[in-house]
């Protein structure tokens, strides 16, 4: 298995910093410092900065001389950008200023790529083994929308008939991207092509008629940081229209409780789940070359409630040897050896292995509950998908007995409640925290 480390241009991002930076004097408050210092996987002179609604953003870059690469503005207030660690600790003293925190190494979370058939969307469809070859399905996802946080979408893949589009690219004014201003491909990495062929795919897909979007965060050489991700998530919180799931099969390269759930990148993870977005995540492959799993509750974004953390199972509904584990876990999808478009080109296919194939299958079969009850909340999709699962059916391996997890195989098939069913959302955009500041929802 590899784990591959994705860090975005750290060298190019690095040189931006003006290690002469001036501070400017600003509110302090004594002793009061809002500095996170990660201690492993940070990016160097690279910050995130979170500030109060009340503070003005973009003045508070410019009043201590930073050059913003993002602005955030839905779900968190603030910005991203090169600093030096001197400003940085002033920023953080500023009353204005809830969270400095370095920015970190992000990947994708994958295994080996494989050659063998599809099994994942057979497994789901039907309470027990053995398979049937089949997939049974009663809903699509039409009428809703799947945005895939990733390396982008080869839109034009024969998988999905149109009903791919480019959304965010975190890299569309990089000079060294390949895919600098070419709208065809949209992914030069191959892996969120995969995932959202899971997700909605026509042959692959748990959602055949699910529109999916193109949240690109990670570059064509597989790096990305948690300032790209957030901005991600932010562009999905201003644009994405109700109703609306998202899948990130992303995670923080080294865990670090450090982090933890006090992260800003966990923040615009909550933030992003309370405007009304379902959000499947990863729980990660484990450490360093994924041999074996390690606790969910260690990682970044896995370790947020308010997502739909998914593991990762096997044909003979055991769970991989790879596969995170632990009480943040929310249940299982298949992971190992799933067969999905790839982006070599148009009609192209493969298997790859990871929590990051386990995880669309959560994404769509989320679209698949949207689609019956288009209001119902993150929380009721995620209680729907959760408790009519498959009970405690996946099994333990030798590297990962003995550890707390639900053991609850994702079945596509659940119902939603009759007192949901029909129901439209009170928002058809979801509900920020800038937009229930401007009283917009």
């Amino acid at each position: 298995m590899r784990h591959i480390l994705l860090l975005l241009g750290v060298a190019a991002l690095s040189a931006c910093n003006d290690v002469s930076q001036s501070v400017s004097p600003a509110p302090q408050q004594e002793n009061r410092s809002a500095l996170i210092v990660a201690d492993d996987g940070s990016i160097p002179g690279q910050y995130v900065v979170v500030a109060s609604w009340s503070a003005d953003a973009p003045a508070l870059a410019a009043e201590y001389g930073v050059t913003p690469r993002y602005l955030y503005t839905e779900l968190l207030n603030g910005f991203a950008g090169p600093m030096s660690d001197q400003v940085a600790t002033v920023l953080a003293a500023d009353s204005r200023v809830l969270k400095v925190s370095v920015q970190r190494q992000f990947s994708k979370v994958e295994t080996v790529t494989q050659t063998s058939a599809t099994w994942g969307i057979d497994r789901i469809d039907q309470r027990s083994l053995p398979l049937d070859s089949l997939y049974t399905y009663d809903f699509t996802g039409a009428g809703v929308a799947t945005y895939i946080i990733d390396t982008g979408i080869r839109y034009s893949h024969s998988e999905f008939e149109g009903r791919a589009s480019r959304g965010f690219d975190a890299f569309a004014t990089d000079p060294t991207d390949p895919l600098l201003g070419y709208d065809g491909s949209g992914d030069c990495d191959g892996h969120g092509t995969h995932v959202a062929g899971t997700v909605g795919g026509k042959t692959w897909g748990v959602a055949k008629q699910v529109t999916l979007v193109g949240v690109r965060v990670l570059n064509c050489a597989g790096y990305g940081s948690d300032a790209d991700v957030i901005a991600g998530m932010d562009w999905v919180a201003k644009n994405a229209t109700l109703p609306a799931s998202a899948n990130m099969s992303l995670g923080d390269v080294i865990p670090s409780k450090t982090m933890g759930i006090s992260g800003p990148i966990d923040d615009a993870v909550k933030a992003l789940v309370a405007s009304g977005v379902t959000l499947a995540v990863a729980a990660g492959n484990g450490w360093g070359n994924g041999t074996v799993g390690a606790d969910a509750c260690m990682f970044p974004i896995a370790n947020v409630p308010e997502a739909i953390t998914v593991a990762a199972s096997t044909q003979t509904d055991t769970r991989t040897r790879w596969t995170n584990y632990g009480a943040c876990i929310d249940i299982f999808a298949p992971g190992a050896t799933i067969m999905s478009a790839t982006f070599d080109n148009d009609n192209s296919s493969g298997t790859k292995s990871g929590t990051s194939m386990s995880t669309p299958h959560i994404a769509g079969a989320a679209a698949l509950i949207l689609q019956q009850a288009p209001a119902a909340t993150p929380a009721e999709v995620r209680d729907i998908l959760v408790n009519q699962a498959t009970q405690n059916i996946v099994l333990p391996t030798a590297t990962n007995s003995g550890h707390t997890m639900n053991s609850h195989l994702l079945y596509s098939r659940a119902l939603a409640p009759a007192d949901l069913v029909g129901k439209k959302p009170k928002n058809t955009k979801p509900c920020t925290p800038r937009r229930q500041r401007d009283g917009e929802c």
